[in-house]
């Protein structure tokens, strides 16, 4: 059916009236072809793509002259950067709003979806702040919601938003962004604005998305969110059945209820533990599973982790990354990064949950992470430095200098001023990651 309708467009080697190239020779088809599923911002996965980008923006920047500063001086538009908190859920703070706008705010910019927990930030909230600030002073600020990955998962879930409003049903949002390579499900290269502007964009995504859409309809959008959503529950839940871990992310508790029941007894057993939590998690035949992403916090399905306090106190020579270094040698790629500043002294490991995730993967995964976490308990000497090291090269990161003392039972303890220097920001983060 879109095939024939296809057909009813004109010949691109045809339209003399556009600028924009419509041949392509067999090589550079083939190029294009074999290299359609890789994402240009997956730094570790695609290294040698990585490097002729880099090449590219080199060639066009000698050839264009171009500058930053030059566009910041051009536009002389203040970016005013709020930092989130614990207290704020990671999320953009209504109050800090409320104390950093003026009659010069031409914006405010609201995340649906935090790339650090998957916090849904509360738009309703900032819209109602931004209401009262326009009673009072008569000046109208328009909300921009970056919805890149919250923009296909909000919708068709059952938690939605969290029952509170975040798209045009506020009149204070102007504008919408949505990434259809993210959970639109298409490969990379094709992004959504709700207003139109002209530039060029890849054919094949479009296609693909329309696909998507029409095949998949909401019910199957749905479908999709809710799986992801319940995955990452079942991940969540595993992770801190063992004691070890606690997340940061808070699509796995409970909507807030009154008389809501107190944490269930769990086996002694990590391994145990967290495999309990799985089959709690999903059900069983004799009780199958019935709850929805709507008996949840609302957020994308991002699994955010870290030690706990206890499993830290205990095993204090035991670093969050090498978790990640350790995981990387079995195949996966789960990034350690800081929080955002201010909250930067505490690191997270982040699992993002999508629509390839099967059960028996997840399953995989778990009992990867318990039995990595086992093994550096175990082994609290072991010499990680060669993986650290190949690790850092890849990353194209400068060689460091200084020395290191010895502990007993062979631990390796940094000076002060090597740890210091390796505080993770989440663009040097292990793997960092990719938003």
């Amino acid at each position: 059916m879109i095939k024939d309708e296809l057909d009813l467009d004109g010949r691109p080697s045809l339209n003399l009236a556009s600028f924009v190239n419509t041949y392509l020779e067999e090589n550079a088809q083939r190029l294009m072809v074999e290299n359609l599923a890789k994402n240009l911002a997956d730094n570790d996965e695609y290294p040698a793509m990585l490097s002729i980008s880099d090449r590219c923006v080199s060639i066009l920047a000698h050839l264009w002259g171009v500058a930053l500063e030059k566009f910041a001086r051009y536009f002389e538009v203040e970016a005013r950067i709020l930092p989130v908190s614990a207290k704020s859920k990671f999320r953009l703070d209504p109050d800090l709003v409320r104390e950093n706008i003026d009659e010069n705010t031409i914006g405010v910019f609201v995340i649906l979806g935090s790339t650090y927990t998957g916090h849904y930030e509360p738009v309703e909230e900032i819209s109602q702040t931004l209401d009262e600030y326009q009673e009072k002073t008569g000046v109208d600020i328009p909300i921009h919601v970056d919805a890149a990955s919250g923009g296909f998962v909000a919708p068709f879930a059952h938690a939605q938003a969290g029952g509170h409003k975040w798209d045009f049903n506020l009149p204070r949002v102007k504008s919408i962004n949505a990434s259809g390579h993210k959970y639109g499900l298409v490969t990379p290269g094709v992004g959504w604005i709700s207003f139109t502007l002209n530039f060029s964009h890849p054919g094949a995504q479009i296609i693909v998305q329309y696909y998507n859409l029409i095949h998949l309809g909401f019910s199957g959008f749905r479908e999709v969110a809710e799986n992801c959503l319940a995955n990452a529950l079942v991940l969540s839940r595993s992770l801190e059945a063992t004691g070890w871990f606690v997340c940061v992310s808070d699509i796995h508790r409970p909507v807030p209820k009154e008389n809501s029941p107190g944490a269930a007894q769990v086996a002694s057993d990590a391994a145990d533990k967290a495999k309990d939590a799985v089959t709690s998690a999903v059900g069983s035949q004799e009780k199958p599973q019935t709850e929805t992403s709507a008996d949840f916090v609302a957020g994308l399905p991002v699994v955010s982790f870290r030690f706990t306090d206890e499993f830290k106190r205990e095993f204090p020579h035991i670093q969050q990354e090498t978790v990640s270094l350790l995981l990387r040698a079995r195949q996966w790629i789960i990034p350690n990064y800081a929080l955002p500043p201010k909250e930067d002294a505490t690191e997270i490991l982040r699992v993002v949950i999508r629509e390839n995730m099967s059960f028996d993967l997840l399953d995989r995964l778990v009992t990867d992470i318990v039995q990595v976490t086992e093994t550096l308990i175990d082994h609290d000497g072991a010499d990680l430095s060669l993986l650290q090291k190949h690790v850092h090269k890849s990353h194209r990161h400068p060689v460091q200098k200084g020395y290191h003392k010895k502990e007993k039972h062979g631990r390796v303890k940094k000076t002060e001023e090597e740890v210091g220097r390796n505080v993770k920001r989440m663009a040097e983060g292990i793997h960092g990651s990719v938003c």
